[in-house]
């Protein structure tokens, strides 16, 4: 039927009767039943995104024929496409209370309640789905996902697992096993699911960024090298593949190479205390000291609140003992010592006490507050300190004031 009347303005009661007044005229020839045609006209609408027209069609025929299942369904659609979540959820549900074996309506209620955050009701809808199919790859990947947002990452191993049994070539299902490995640090795991989806779509981003972040937490610096030659050949030279090649190339001894690239980062934006740690290494390794304190205190006073503070107090401790600071070392030390509860740092902060204070006294107290942790590392060393310094002690009673 040619469309010689724009049906733009037309509300689905004017659109009914237009239909009606067209099967009539037109040469004699019925075009079917009047609803089948403003059912058609909704069709139309979806199709050009029109969904609000698209609502007021189906809802014009799902009011006059309320049995038929279709009607239901496809107001549901145009008021999901509307954001009308909750409109959606009430009209696929009536579809479905029509014809409760078909798929298209199960599946449909279950994106609808994943959408809402309704994990525990999705689930429900899915494993339907896989009761009446139990070799559909899709169905187990649904359940599988509402699994692994409800925090259950046994169903979801399992249905994604599934998922993998009857199409291994899903990328979807080997990421997010792949995530949910590296969410349980079983990053070993995680990175075989990821070799398998680059066996599949070998210049993936997505993939070769979540194995290079891996590679670098695993200390794989070597095979995160190569695989930074793999993003920058797509090409792919964000700046997190940047931060990750900074930090190969500086554990792999390349500090030369690494210092611009993570120069270069530190002085841009979204910079963050790991481009200043590693920058600090590098120069720590070039022997550029003044550079490398200099970045680690930016880690520390711009961005240390996490759990690697204490680590940047020891490290600053050690670079300003060598530059001969000692009053600083032993500050440093201190803070790191109250930040972390460790043996070894409870010697350094005796060591560093002994060597700044004349009163050995400090240091007498700090040796035996290490020595009560039992740890037997520098025991020997603390033991004769302690008994050097109590017989110093002991000397310096009997001497005249």
């Amino acid at each position: 039927m040619e469309r010689l009347i724009n049906t733009e303005f037309l509300g689905p009661l004017a659109i009914f009767l237009l239909v009606q007044f067209l099967a009539d005229k037109s040469n004699g020839q019925s075009i079917g039943r009047p609803i089948d045609s403003v059912f058609e006209i909704g069709l139309q609408y979806l199709e050009t995104y029109d969904y609000k027209k698209a609502v007021e069609s189906f809802y014009y025929c799902q009011r006059e024929v309320n049995h038929e299942p279709t009607y239901h369904y496809y107001l549901a659609n145009a008021y999901e496409q509307l954001g009308n979540i909750q409109d959606a959820r009430i009209f696929y549900h009536k579809a479905w209370t029509l014809d409760s074996l078909n798929v298209k309506y199960i599946m449909a209620l279950g994106k609808i309640e994943f959408k809402r955050h309704d994990y525990v009701e999705a689930r429900s809808y899915f494993a339907r789905l896989i009761e009446i199919d139990s070799t559909n790859s899709f169905y187990y990947k649904q359940l599988g996902k509402a699994c692994y947002y409800d925090n259950d990452m046994i169903c979801a191993i399992a249905s994604l697992g599934r998922t993998l049994q009857y199409n291994d070539r899903d990328l979807e299902a080997l990421r997010l096993l792949a995530d949910i490995y590296y969410n349980l640090e079983e990053y070993d795991f995680a990175l075989e699911y990821l070799e398998r989806g680059l066996f599949i779509d070998p210049k993936n981003p997505l993939f070769l960024r979540f194995k290079l972040k891996i590679e670098v937490k695993q200390e794989y610096y070597d095979e995160a090298l190569v695989t930074t030659d793999r993003l920058f050949s797509i090409p792919d030279s964000s700046n997190s593949v940047m931060k990750y090649y900074g930090i190969a190339l500086t554990k792999t001894g390349r500090h030369h190479e690494a210092i611009p690239i993570l120069r270069k980062l530190a002085n841009g934006n979204g910079v963050d205390e790991g481009i200043h740690y590693f920058l600090s290494e590098a120069y720590g390794a070039e022997d550029s000291i003044d550079q490398c304190i200099m970045h680690l205190e930016m880690a520390m006073y711009r961005f240390g609140i996490g759990p690697m503070v204490w680590r940047y107090c020891q490290k600053l401790s050690s670079h300003f003992e060598k530059k001969g600071d000692l009053r600083l070392a032993l500050d440093y030390m201190e803070k790191s010592s109250e930040l972390k509860s460790s043996p070894i740092l409870l010697f350094h902060f005796a060591r560093l006490s002994d060597e700044y204070y004349r009163d050995k006294r400090i240091a007498l107290n700090r040796y035996e507050n290490y020595l009560a942790s039992e740890d037997s590392l520098y025991r020997n060393y603390a033991e004769s300190r302690v008994m050097r310094i109590k017989e110093y002690l002991h000397q310096s009673k009997g001497k005249a004031p």
